[in-house]
């Protein structure tokens, strides 16, 4: 039996799908390799979000290649690929769409390698139809898993002692899928934490708010919104207003004062004037994100934005995106604030010298002093000036 090395990119729905690999050939008697240089096998789960992000997928599959190593490039960068119908030269392609059915995978997990918090995948694929997106070529229509299955990850990785799990997919929520539910299953056999990934605005539903006020999930929610100008949020398809969604973070913040809400930005999208990119920025102190995630607009080839007219130079870009990334600071300064004084809960998942750090429930990276020994461990941690708190 050979040995091999996985190396996951990209979002933590592949980086389930790569545990799946994983413990499927584990099971067929493969050697996981702590290393790629000792590893006769190298899997590429690539990404392919944005054209940089599948370059570098296989910028590394070449570059495993080079040291003579066997490689399979997969995942959404090895789907991009085949969509296109390009091959590379000794490196076997394998489509997303193909990937747990080559490895003769199950979509079953019972640990996250290298991880304190595990990833429960929900959901998989987008029926929307965003004008930017090449995800949903990649990974086909809008589906969710099936409830006992993922009862059985939550269960495994409930022996397994884990505290805190993070229920995530492409476009999670889709279907009614009950989460809550989902969420009280895994409180009931031991696991103390479930935090959501990524919502979209449509899909924060009351149960949701109920679900984090009465604390069956983590007061924090990521509702990405792309733009705070209604024009370029129509150009996107994004299917929802400014007003929509600050209506949503209203409600939110109404039932749960004290909720972390954070949330993506796209800057530079084809036809973004002056006038737009300040509406976005005027909407960022209505809405005041405690963590705001702004990348560039970047064309992607077979999407609609690809063709659109008014296509922002790279100049432009980079001068937005420094002065979202100014604005967010600034908000997180004022969340920070807020917390002075108040008890955290933070799971515990590092060690530097005399300082433990950890994750709390509202995602914050907590960073304290202890004489115990607590990796691992939930504990209650006082926010003072002895005490650093950032953005995760």
């Amino acid at each position: 039996m050979g040995s091999f090395y996985l190396l996951n990119l990209g979002c933590k729905v592949n980086q389930y799908e790569g545990q799946c690999i994983r413990e499927a050939l584990v099971k067929d008697g493969q050697f996981l390799s702590s290393t790629p240089e000792m590893a006769d096998l190298i899997i590429i789960n690539g990404c392919a979000v944005t054209l940089r992000a599948e370059k570098k997928s296989v910028s590394l599959a070449l570059l495993y290649k080079r040291m003579g190593k066997s490689v399979v490039l997969t995942g959404c960068a090895g789907q991009a690929l085949f969509n296109l119908g390009k091959a590379l030269d000794g490196i076997e392609i394998v489509p997303q769409q193909r990937k747990l059915e080559f490895f003769q995978a199950k979509e079953k997990v019972s640990y996250l390698l290298g991880h304190h918090r595990a990833f429960v995948k929900l959901q998989d694929g987008c029926s929307f139809s965003c004008s930017y997106c090449y995800i949903p070529k990649l990974r086909g229509p809008s589906r969710v898993r099936d409830e006992l299955s993922i009862k059985e990850d939550i269960q495994a990785l409930a022996q397994r002692g884990y505290k805190e799990i993070i229920f995530t997919g492409i476009c999670l929520g889709w279907g009614g899928q009950d989460i809550v539910s989902l969420a009280r299953f895994a409180r009931s056999v031991g696991i103390p934490r479930v935090r959501l990934s990524s919502v979209e605005p449509c899909f924060v539903s009351s149960d949701i708010v109920t679900g984090i006020k009465d604390g069956i999930l983590c007061p924090h929610l990521h509702i990405p919104f792309q733009s705070g100008s209604d024009s370029v949020l129509r150009r996107m398809n994004r299917g929802y207003s400014s007003e929509f969604y600050e209506v949503l973070v209203d409600r939110v913040r109404k039932e749960i004062p004290d909720v972390a809400i954070s949330t993506d930005i796209m800057v530079g999208f084809p036809g973004e004037s002056e006038v737009e990119f300040t509406e976005t920025l005027s909407f960022l102190e209505k809405v005041r994100p405690m963590r705001i995630h702004v990348f560039p607009y970047s064309p992607r080839p077979g999407t609609e934005a690809e063709k659109m007219d008014g296509q922002v130079p790279n100049r432009v870009k980079k001068e937005r995106v420094k002065k979202v990334i100014e604005l967010g600071r600034k908000l997180f300064e004022e969340y920070k604030e807020r917390m002075n004084g108040k008890i955290l809960k933070v799971l515990v998942i590092e060690k530097q010298g005399n300082f433990w750090s950890g994750i709390s429930e509202n995602y914050l990276r907590v960073e304290f002093v202890s004489s115990e020994r607590c990796l691992g461990e939930i504990i209650e941690v006082e926010v003072d000036n002895k005490v650093s708190v950032e953005p995760v």
